[in-house]
């Protein structure tokens, strides 16, 4: 037997055909296997266990499957399943501070992203969030990306007219994480030289996806 550029094993050059030749040949594609749900993905972990010849998913060699029911793609890699279906969380948070500010309050409930999302692969993660102030004249306001409570990004704003003015501000972070541990961001409105007024009006955007292409 030889293995081909694409991997595959395949008979060798004058190598007479045999039926185990096309049995080595099917195991080492590596294609997309459809199954209809959790049950049906489990029982083909244990039939490909018990084939010939038998397959158990690793990192050199992981199972690639659809699932139709959530219309995903995961890949087993020998430690469990991951879901690999490109942006795996696309949260819209909520907006809730609203009203008078005057100090900073988060103007959402923190989110927490799970340890771990993709297995032992780096993932990019995208923050994006707005937030519409009132902001009368001399004062101003700020918003703050926190990643593990501290600021990475930020959008500043002072009002140097003299009547008040609405400001949308805006802010966005990209950070590849490389460590298996959970992490917490928060969006954090500070008012700059006296009150100000937090209308609820905006959106918080979290976005993560594996940094390794299927």
């Amino acid at each position: 037997m030889a293995t081909s550029p694409r991997k595959h094993i395949v008979p060798a050059p004058g190598e007479t055909p045999r039926r185990q030749s096309i049995n080595d040949l099917a195991a080492s594609i590596n294609d997309v296997v459809p199954v209809a749900n959790p049950t049906e993905r489990a029982q083909l972990l244990a039939d490909l266990a018990t084939s010939t010849p038998p397959y158990v998913p690793s990192l050199a060699r992981p199972l690639t499957i659809w699932r139709q029911d959530t219309r995903t793609v995961e890949k087993h890699d020998g430690t469990g399943w991951f879901d690999y279906s490109g942006i795996i969380r696309s949260r819209d948070v909520t907006i809730t501070a609203s009203g008078s500010l005057d100090g900073s309050v988060d103007a959402a409930e923190a989110q927490t992203l799970p340890a771990a999302p993709f297995g032992a692969s780096p993932y990019l993660v995208r923050v994006t969030a707005a937030i519409r102030i009132l902001v009368p004249a001399g004062r101003g306001g700020l918003l703050e990306l926190l990643y593990d409570g501290t600021s990475y990004a930020e959008d500043r704003f002072s009002n140097g007219g003299s009547t008040q003015c609405t400001y949308t501000l805006k802010a966005t972070i990209a950070r590849t994480i490389t460590d298996q541990s959970a992490h917490t961001l928060r969006v954090r409105v500070t008012s700059l030289a006296g009150g100000i007024t937090v209308q609820n009006v905006g959106y918080w955007l979290i976005e993560a996806q594996p940094r390794t292409a299927l």
